[in-house]
């Protein structure tokens, strides 16, 4: 046991063997024109055959497929204030199947203040997408999300730094738009609005206690049965790029109410787990643990408990070369059908569809910023309705250019 408790221990506080502190991102960028620096970066990924299209189990099409995404990250300075921007932009093709053809745009913004005291800030984001908008849903289609968040974080010690937060996210689905006959606009359109306390705590200079307490306040556009409020309370470890064991692990608790009488409410645990161990400098393990609750399109099954597990392991197999295995499962569990004033009787039992996934790839890197990549993943979705269940592959290679 004190064996076990020394190798924790230097898993939180022991950094990496040759792997330096997290550079600054403005002082590491690629171009600087006085207070201001930016990373471009373009991104042709996916350029290969998709053997099921369309995620149909009775007939699969296979086309040939790629997505071009160019990118910038950039940051100015001017004194205290820290602005930092995120453009991204993505076009899917088909080569056969021109209706699964899109652009997408993903655009954010954060502004923070780095007073002696007090460090406000304040956030927007902008995203038009045309794709699967989650796990349940296997079609692509035209949605939108956009927020603004702000607040403050005050450190009341050289540990210590107490935050708060409000944040609203609007999302919304394009007239039309619909799923096995249902209105994503509908069932799907709805605002999210948030605040949250939380208290930070640096352990060690590479470990901090982060616990945060979030009001959360759902409003649906067309579908008021599904209103909600509630609230998260999850505290978690936050571990720093340098260390043993980098990312962040977040594990609490989501009470769900929905306000209209009758429908299904939530209490239970939600996670947000982003771990990466490395080993030796050649071999990378990661693992993502994700649960929390869902809405679904379904109006006799206003929403489902997502529950994700994935990992992979990367290993240099000398000079730029490089291999990764991976795989994941993802679990959605809905609970009994409610009267949603629809034909037919409702099936109490309630359902459970799981999706896993396999993947392999090989890599190689150009140069400093630019990487050449084959990939290969299989993929599979069981469920009790049949029409839901589907397999494919995906092949294809992909190549990241940092300018």
């Amino acid at each position: 046991m004190r064996a076990f408790a020394v190798f924790v221990a230097c898993c939180l506080l022991w950094p990496l063997t040759g792997f330096a502190q997290a550079p600054d991102p403005f002082t590491s960028a690629r171009v600087h024109i006085g207070p201001f620096a930016v990373n471009p970066t373009l991104a042709v990924t996916g350029v290969g055959v998709d053997t099921n299209v369309f995620n149909d189990w009775t007939n699969p099409r296979s086309d040939f497929t790629a997505t071009v995404a160019p990118a910038a990250d950039t940051w100015l300075r001017l004194g205290r204030a820290r602005l930092n921007v995120k453009t991204a932009v993505s076009y899917l093709y088909f080569a056969k199947y021109a209706s699964q053809r899109g652009l997408g745009t993903d655009d954010r913004a954060r502004l923070q203040f780095d007073l002696i005291h007090v460090r406000p800030w304040a956030a927007a984001s902008y995203m038009t997408t045309f794709d699967r908008p989650g796990f349940e849903i296997d079609a692509r289609v035209r949605h939108f999300e956009h927020g603004v968040s702000g607040g403050v974080d005050v450190p009341v010690s050289p540990r210590t730094t107490l935050g708060a937060a409000w944040g609203r996210a609007v999302i919304r689905y394009q007239a039309g738009e619909s799923y096995y006959g249902y209105s994503l606009q509908e069932y799907l359109n709805r605002t999210t609005t948030t605040a949250t306390g939380s208290l930070r705590y640096a352990l060690t200079p590479l470990t901090t206690l982060v616990v945060a307490a979030e009001s959360v306040r759902e409003r649906f556009e067309y579908s008021d049965l599904r209103d909600s409020n509630g609230f998260r309370l999850v505290p978690g470890l936050e571990f720093d790029a340098s260390a043993l064991v980098s990312g962040s692990a977040h594990v609490g608790y989501r009470h769900l109410r929905m306000l209209a009488p009758g429908m299904p409410g939530y209490n239970g645990a939600v996670a947000s787990v982003d771990l990466g161990y490395v080993l030796m400098g050649i071999t990378r393990f990661a693992v993502q643990v994700n649960r929390d609750v869902e809405y679904s399109y379904d109006p006799t099954r206003p929403f489902y408990v997502l529950t994700g597990v994935s990992g992979s392991v990367s290993q240099s197999v000398g000079g730029p070369w490089s291999v990764t295995a991976r795989g994941g499962i993802q679990r959605l569990d809905y609970a009994g059908q409610v009267d949603a004033g629809l034909p037919g009787p409702a099936d109490v039992t309630g359902r459970v569809d799981v999706i896993h996934t396999y993947g392999a790839g090989i890599g190689y890197k150009l140069g400093p910023s630019t990487r050449l990549g084959v990939n290969a993943d299989y993929y599979t979705r069981s469920a009790d309705v049949t029409t839901l269940q589907y397999r494919g592959l995906r092949v294809g290679t992909s190549i990241t250019y940092g300018f």
